[in-house]
């Protein structure tokens, strides 16, 4: 094997030699652009100027064309050597490679699975002797590698049931502990569960004081107001004013007695003086209110009376 790992190696002999003629090239390559740079580029000299430039390009150009050429003549025997590698040696041990790696990955995460579930079960135990129902293997985040032996993997396993037990009876002690231990059984951060409950009930305790004050702000402004209403009431006490009679309808007895009465007050016909033929006609106006009984037997009167009316 050692005889054939040697007649694979491959010796480039003539690359020294092309490289000096590189240094050699960038010599004269530099002392000619120099010159270029030194000249002075103006009105009268620029076609001058244009035909170094494209010297110069030129130049550049053949030796990038030997440069190409000498690329491929190079890579031309390595791309066959690469090709027959491909064939005689990649695709040999590549597949090999490969399929190996992939039974012993089989092998290994059997073994770290079976490792996983002995962990797992005693995991389970522990929660159970510690009386903790609701924790989860996951929440444990133990990693099962080959290395890592069975014992120190059960030891990490107690250790977490432990620490979870140690600090489900903290909560148990403190205020509000069924709310804490909503939070806690999330994340299984202590500290964290304990202070989002307190900031909460902090909130609450705030906005209950803030409704309490407003509340009694209130009550001392009603109360205020109301003093300050009755002493006013008691300086300007309000005068009662009488209420109107009620209005009684006019009976037919009643207009008759009222038309007795204006008779009865009027001067006897002989003590009167002689009325004069054109006596004087006056009008009153006024309104009667009562029922369509009443105000029909006014009317009858008014008519049997002679006077004259609308």
């Amino acid at each position: 094997m050692e005889e054939a790992n040697e007649k694979r190696l491959i010796i480039v002999k003539q690359l020294p030699e092309f490289e000096e003629h590189l240094h050699l090239i960038k010599e004269e390559a530099e002392k000619r652009v120099a010159d270029a740079m030194q000249m002075v580029v103006s009105e009268e000299t620029v076609k001058t100027v244009k035909k170094v430039r494209a010297e110069l390009n030129s130049e550049f150009s053949a030796l990038e064309q030997s440069r190409i050429a000498a690329k491929k003549a190079v890579m031309e025997p390595y791309e066959r050597l690469e090709s027959i590698y491909k064939t005689c040696v990649t695709d040999v041990y590549g597949p090999a490679n490969e399929q190996l790696g992939s039974k012993i990955a089989d092998v290994e995460n059997g073994l770290k699975e079976a490792k996983k579930e002995k962990v797992k079960a005693y995991f389970e135990e522990c929660c159970v002797a510690a009386n903790i129902d609701w924790l989860k293997y996951e929440q444990a985040e133990i990693t099962v590698t080959l290395s890592a032996s069975e014992k120190s993997l059960k030891e990490k396993a107690k250790s977490f049931v432990s620490r979870i037990s140690s600090e489900i009876g903290l909560i148990e002690t403190q205020e509000h502990a069924d709310e804490i231990m909503v939070e806690y059984k999330q994340t299984l951060l202590l500290a964290d569960s304990i202070r989002l409950i307190q900031r909460r009930y902090e909130a609450l305790q705030k906005e209950k004081e803030k409704k309490e004050r407003i509340a009694a702000e209130k009550a001392l402004k009603a109360a205020a107001a109301a003093k300050v209403s009755a002493e006013c009431a008691e300086q300007n006490p309000p005068q009662a004013n009488p209420a109107p009679p009620a209005f009684k309808p006019p009976t037919e007895t009643t207009v008759q007695q009222r038309m007795d009465e204006s008779v009865e007050m009027a001067p006897p016909a002989a003590q009167k003086e002689p009325v004069p033929s054109n006596r004087e006609i006056l009008q009153l106006t006024f309104t009667v209110r009562g029922t369509r009984t009443e105000l029909r037997a006014l009317k009858q009167f008014l008519t049997e009376g002679g006077y004259d009316f609308e």
